[in-house]
This record gives C-alpha cells, sequence and structure tokens, in this order.
C-alpha cells in the first residue's frame, strides 16, 4: 500500500485570520425619465456585461380583494408570448441574444430582470419592453402556469413549515390585510382569475410611473 505522501493536517489549532479586505461600491447614478421611470446605474467595468432588473409596482400586496394571486399568475404567464411573437419566438430571440428573462413576483413588486454582454444590451432592453407593454396571455398558457401554480398551493398544504407559516400569518394580520393570505393566493381564487383579469393588471400596474430601472 503506497503511503499518503501528503503529512497530515494539524487541526488542533485555527488558522489564522486574514484582513478584511475592503470593499468599496461605485457611485449610484440617479436619473428618471419623463415617462417617470426611475433610473438608477451603477459601473464598474470589470468585464462587458450589463445587468437590468426592472422593478412594477405590481406586488400582491396591491391586488384587491378577491383577485388574490392574479400578480404572481400574471407574472408566471408574462413570457408566454406578445403580441408580435409567440413564446417560443421569444425564447429564441433572447437565446440567440444569449440572454434570458428571470420574472419574479412577491408582496411589493414584480420583477423582470436579465444579464447580457453588453453589446446586445439594446436588444435585450427592447425584449423585455415588448413583453411588459405587450403580452398577449395565450389561453393555453394562462391555463398551463394555473394548473402549475394550483398544484404548488396543493403541494404547500402537504408542508409542516408553509402550513405553519400560514397560519402565523393568519393569526398576526386581520382578514382584510393582505399578508392574512398566502402571497400566491388559493385555491378558490386562483381558480377564478383568467386571462382578463391580467390584461386589466398589466394596463393599471405595469406602467413607468412608479417603476425603476
Amino acid at each position: 500500500m503506497t503511503a499518503f505522501p501528503y503529512p497530515p493536517i494539524d487541526r488542533s489549532t485555527p488558522p489564522s485570520g486574514r484582513p478584511i479586505r475592503p470593499f468599496h461600491l461605485p457611485r449610484v447614478e440617479v436619473d428618471s425619465l419623463e415617462s417617470g421611470l426611475r433610473l438608477r446605474s451603477m459601473l464598474r467595468g470589470r468585464v462587458p456585461l450589463v445587468s437590468v432588473c426592472l422593478v412594477l409596482d405590481a406586488g400582491e400586496a396591491k391586488v384587491p380583494v378577491g383577485g388574490a394571486g392574479v400578480a404572481v399568475l400574471t407574472g408566471d404567464a408574462l413570457q408566454g408570448g406578445t403580441e408580435h411573437r409567440s413564446g417560443a419566438e421569444l425564447a429564441e430571440a433572447l437565446e440567440g441574444l444569449g440572454s434570458g428573462l428571470r420574472v419574479s413576483t412577491g408582496w411589493d413588486a414584480t420583477t423582470v430582470a436579465f444579464t447580457c454582454v453588453a453589446e446586445r444590451v439594446d436588444e435585450v432592453l427592447s425584449l423585455l419592453s415588448e413583453v411588459v407593454r405587450s403580452p398577449s396571455f395565450p389561453v393555453e398558457e394562462v391555463e398551463r402556469v394555473r394548473r402549475q401554480r394550483l398544484s404548488s398551493i396543493q403541494q404547500r398544504r402537504m408542508d409542516p413549515g408553509s402550513l405553519a407559516d400560514d397560519e402565523l400569518d393568519r393569526r398576526v394580520f386581520h382578514a382584510g390585510h393582505p399578508y392574512h393570505r398566502p402571497v400566491a393566493g388559493d385555491e378558490p381564487s386562483v381558480t377564478s382569475l383568467d386571462r382578463g383579469d391580467m390584461v386589466v393588471l398589466v394596463s393599471e400596474r405595469y406602467a413607468p410611473d412608479g417603476a425603476g430601472l
């Protein structure tokens, strides 16, 4: 048997710490457009990549009573197609630019983000604009994301941690408060939502005034 070629490590004494390296955040430039869209930008310049995040004032906390889950469901279906191209064509266009959109919806906002090489940023921004300004919400795509969301709600009912979180929210927040219910709604509310509800939400909340980039 060959002997291990390296000496054993002495683990009786912890390694000594090294000085904390300073981190200096670049200056954040602040601006706004005539449309009301607020801009925040920061330049590091080490690699030719651009990361963009559009923050829309379209969170679940703004959803009216009875429409619980519509903001989350709208975000889920956002990349299903636009007035100018199908969902498959949109995905192909983003892939051809070496990028992809990441959509997330919570209580406070819906965010649409991407990262791409700097020379492609205008083209990907154009696709992002198309997605948030003119989504088509094909009926089959709406039904697909609705089934997925209902399945997630059913799975949540079998998770002890999620059940505990939901019960705590019901006890802490009164019945009229948005936080009283799960962020993605419940089975009755999600089942009752349709494409029309998503179109209304986009027309009312997907606007540059109150949004940030």
